[in-house]
């Protein structure tokens, strides 16, 4: 989101609403100047209806003509908008398919997801893929031409949250790996979502 945030605010105004008060202060620093930030700091957990009504007064003072949805409480408060500011076209990085009907294009973050979507009756139309990009000024991967099975590293980048994220997936694998002779470890980077630490325990 930093990533693309900056890179669009080169040539549009840019503004990021940060619903929750559970955020990473890091990241936010590296917003740069010409991004608009608004902290709503609502608790997390706490009324819908309120949260809801709170986003719609925010963008109703910013008057996108866009607004990229990203997680249940804004996609829940873009039908609010759309009622009230019909004009502004409503775009939803999916994770969950609810309230997408008030969205003028789904943006699917893989294929797979792309087939999760279209399995709920969303019209393919409505449906676009857009992978996870990578900065290439910050990340130069080298290609590995041979893999050395006496030597791997796997890392995992994301929240915690095996239903979603297949966390427990990767673990399953990466012992069926070892049992066949491969020296393999497997490094995890995230935590999980405020109040689930049970899945920590889990896996």
């Amino acid at each position: 989101m930093v990533d693309v945030a900056n890179g669009m605010s080169k040539k549009h105004n840019v503004t990021v609403c940060i619903i929750n008060d559970y955020y990473s202060n890091e990241l936010v620093n590296e917003l740069n100047d010409n991004v608009n930030v608004i902290l709503m700091k609502r608790p997390v957990g706490s009324g819908k209806i309120k949260c809801m009504v709170d986003i719609l007064k925010e963008v109703k003072k910013v008057k996108p003509d866009v607004l990229h949805c990203q997680g249940m409480n804004c996609i829940q408060a873009s039908i609010l908008v759309k009622l009230f500011m019909p004009k502004v076209k409503i775009y939803n990085t999916v994770h969950v398919v609810l309230g997408n009907v008030m969205c003028r294009k789904i943006i699917a973050i893989s294929k797979a997801v792309e087939q999760e979507i279209l399995d709920k009756a969303v019209p393919k139309n409505k449906v676009e893929v857009v992978f996870n990009a990578i900065d290439t000024d910050k990340f130069k991967p080298s290609l590995i031409k041979k893999l050395d099975k006496n030597n791997i590293t796997l890392v995992n980048v994301a929240r915690v949250y095996p239903e979603k994220k297949g966390q427990d997936l990767l673990i399953r694998a990466v012992a069926q790996l070892y049992k066949r002779g491969y020296n393999i470890k497997c490094i995890f980077a995230g935590e999980p979502m405020k109040g689930n630490v049970k899945y920590i325990d889990d896996l």
